[in-house]
This record gives C-alpha cells, sequence and structure tokens, in this order.
C-alpha cells in the first residue's frame, strides 16, 4: 500500500483510488443495537487492522491532496466460488451454491444467525459507482460502510426455497458452531446514511440476492 499511494501521489493530477476495505474493521464483538456511521472500528483480527492501516493512510494522502481516495468497507460478499480448507465464513457463500446445485449442506451457524450480505453483481455495480463518483460530492469522510442487507440463515433458506422448491428445506441442516456465529453471525441492523446519500445501493431483499448471488440470467423482454 505504501509504495502504491507513493507511485500515485507523484502525479500531476490526484487519481481516484478505490479501496476495498471491510467490515472486519469493527471487530466483535458488535454493538447489540446497530452499526452505522459513528461506529468505533476496533477491529479484532488482523485482517481488519490492516484494513483499517489502509483506510487510513488514504484518507491522509486524500486530505493531503495527494490522491482523491475512497475507502468502502464491504460485508460478505456471495457467492463466491466453494474451495476445499476454505475460511470459516465460506458458509455464508457455499450455502447458496450448495442447495441450488442440489446438494446437502451443513450450515454451521444457526437458523436465526445474522449477517450483512451482498451480491458479486452488486459489490461490482458500487465499486464502479465509487470510481466515477464526483470529488465534490465526498466530504472528509473517506471510509464507510455500504448498505447491505442483514439476513439470518433462515431468511436465506426461505428465499433459496422459493428459487428452487422446498426440497431446499430437506437437504439443509444446521450444526451451530458458537465460535464461528460469535464472529460471522451476530450482526445487529445497519444504518448507512453517507453511502446512501452518495448513491450506493444493496441487493434490494433475499430473492433478488439470490438471482444476482447465483447469476440467474433476467428474463428477456421483447
Amino acid at each position: 500500500m505504501f509504495g502504491l499511494l507513493d507511485l500515485l501521489s507523484r502525479q500531476k493530477e490526484p487519481a481516484r483510488l478505490v479501496f476495498a476495505s471491510s467490515i472486519a474493521v469493527f471487530g466483535v464483538p458488535l454493538p447489540r443495537d446497530k452499526v452505522d456511521d459513528e461506529t468505533l472500528p476496533l477491529p479484532t483480527l488482523a485482517y481488519g487492522a490492516h484494513k483499517l492501516v489502509a483506510e487510513t493512510l488514504i484518507a491522509d494522502h486524500a486530505r493531503r491532496g495527494l490522491i482523491d481516495g475512497i475507502a468502502l468497507r464491504l460485508p460478505g460478499i456471495v457467492a463466491r466460488p466453494r474451495r476445499p480448507g476454505g475460511h470459516h465464513s465460506a458458509y455464508m457463500s457455499d450455502i447458496f451454491t450448495a442447495l441450488a446445485e442440489g446438494e446437502d449442506f451443513i450450515c454451521p451457524v444457526s437458523p436465526g444467525s445474522t449477517s450483512w450480505l451482498m451480491s458479486r453483481e452488486r459489490c461490482i455495480d458500487n465499486l464502479l459507482h465509487a470510481a466515477t463518483l464526483s470529488s465534490e460530492r465526498l466530504s472528509g469522510r473517506r471510509a464507510f460502510t455500504l448498505p447491505a442487507l442483514r439476513l439470518s440463515m433462515g431468511e436465506i433458506a426461505d428465499a433459496l426455497a422459493a428459487r428452487f422448491g422446498d426440497g431446499v428445506r430437506e437437504r439443509l441442516s444446521f450444526a451451530p458452531d458458537a465460535a464461528i456465529e460469535a464472529q460471522y453471525g451476530a450482526y445487529p441492523p445497519l444504518f448507512t446514511p453517507i453511502a446512501d446519500g452518495l448513491g450506493f445501493r444493496h441487493d434490494g431483499d433475499a430473492r433478488s440476492l439470490v438471482v444476482r448471488a447465483l447469476g440467474i440470467p433476467k428474463p428477456q423482454t421483447g
């Protein structure tokens, strides 16, 4: 990051830099009532700490007029390709792909566990929006959280069943792991007024998230 910022700072005109930060900057446990633009980032993983360091560097370089940077705190992005031995948070994506492909799936968190989720399609839309956003619309805050759907695993199962049939429920079982649920499945309501005001968007609802997360083609219109 230091090298990249140094190179960008040498340009005659400040370059727009869009950095993919993460909600991991907040750490756990999260506040019980809500997370909003005033919630203090207190990372409890090295991943989140590194993201917060990058946010700070970008904000400092932007303040000094060396770059035109913006850091977007991304939620869980679904559905990512399945890989053996993936991260503990991989279940957020795997539940989509496994059940859509007719496979059994054991979810490592409870049906009532909640997460903040966004489809890859919507994530790309938001990153492109950030790249073209007018600098005049940005204030001193160069890092903020994107809007996301707060959904339980039960709500995701309902949306998948609505799309692929009730057989989905028979193939889904739950074996909650307390540590995984504490880290990834206890997210409170999310409020993102800065991002909302700048035109960033989430997927709308759980059924729309399923369609976008799985890349289901949209119906052709005549």
